[in-house]
């Protein structure tokens, strides 16, 4: 499957760029396709999340290593996990690791609301004593 980039017009999508004209051009009127409709993730708020973590683990350095680190601290705090079981020694355990915020693996909806809540826990529990507003022109300015 190939992904491109189309834009709603008056009249249905249409292409959105080079690449997506260049496939587009690949069909016949009348062509049936099927496509799958969702918004692309917004890049320079992906690297706002990246900016985040940056600062978490700047007042962070004896606990977190480093903005890896930091990311996985907010993802997990904020609850999104995976839950992976594995079986050890005929025993089984319960495992929790921090979810992708890959553009595939989270609409752009689900990273607003998840950005949201991780720019609170970071206020609330990384960098204490720090507003909200002032946090966020911080991680825009970086």
């Amino acid at each position: 499957m190939t992904k491109a980039l189309y834009r709603r017009t008056p009249t249905g999508f249409a292409p959105a760029d080079e690449g997506a004209h260049k496939y587009w051009a690949r069909f016949a009127i009348g062509d049936q396709v099927m496509l799958d409709i969702r918004r692309p993730r917004s890049l320079p708020q992906h690297n706002l999340f990246w900016a985040l973590a940056q600062i978490a683990a700047d007042n962070n350095p004896g606990c977190l290593s480093g903005k890896d680190e930091a990311a996985d601290c907010i993802k997990m705090a904020c609850g999104l996990t995976k839950t992976t079981h594995i079986k050890y020694e005929g025993k089984w355990y319960v495992r929790k690791a921090p979810a992708s915020i890959a553009f595939e693996s989270m609409p752009q909806d689900e990273f607003n609301e998840f950005f949201e809540k991780a720019i609170a826990y970071v206020c609330a529990e990384l960098v204490p004593g720090l507003d909200p507003e002032t946090l966020e022109m911080e991680v825009r300015a970086a």
